[in-house]
């Protein structure tokens, strides 16, 4: 179980909509996501900086820094996320106090 302060939870609750599709856009366009190949070795040897690839059997994303695959971490849904914290924070009752704290189970 995670917990967050009714302050946290108030603050979260005013971000809009076009704040958090910002969010996300910025995340793409960071990465070049190319493609999926079978294993680790299989990944090319001619990337470009900023190019990503899943790796399937281990289900890990890896980045090309100009030197080396960085590993990313796992392929992660970005609209669930959002969704999972906005269902989360209009579960909140409506008289939310500063000092208190509400637990939301992951």
């Amino acid at each position: 179980m995670v917990y967050y302060s009714a302050l946290h939870w108030a603050k979260k609750a005013e971000k809009s909509a076009q704040e958090c599709e910002n969010i996300k856009s910025t995340m793409i366009n960071v990465y070049k996501f190319k493609g999926s190949v079978a294993t680790f070795s299989a990944l090319p040897t001619n990337a470009s900086v900023g190019d990503v690839y899943n790796v399937s059997d281990t289900g890990m994303n890896y980045g090309w820094t100009g030197a080396e695959w960085d590993a990313l971490g796992e392929k992660l849904d970005i609209d669930e996320a959002l969704s999972k914290r906005i269902k989360a924070v209009n579960a909140l009752p409506d008289n939310i106090e500063e000092g208190v704290w509400y637990g939301i189970l992951e």
